[in-house]
């Protein structure tokens, strides 16, 4: 199985073109709530989102997927 295709069976059924759908700050992935606060996800496993005061970029590449077609 191709990881595109895992990925899909993963999310449930969503390939990772319509998952990571959105754009911010010229970087490709989605946002999403979490405890009543935004953040955001990006393709390449960076994580955007406020710590305690301030909106900060986190490198976290827990649950980051690998792409066939990049």
């Amino acid at each position: 199985m191709d990881a595109r295709n895992a990925f899909a069976e993963h999310h449930g059924g969503v390939y990772p073109d319509q998952y990571y759908n959105g754009w911010y700050g010229g970087n490709r992935g989605r946002w999403y709530q979490e405890n009543n606060d935004w953040r955001w996800e990006g393709i390449n496993g960076h994580r955007y989102w406020r710590d305690h005061d301030k909106w900060e970029w986190h490198r976290w590449h827990h649950r980051h997927h690998d792409r066939d077609d990049d």
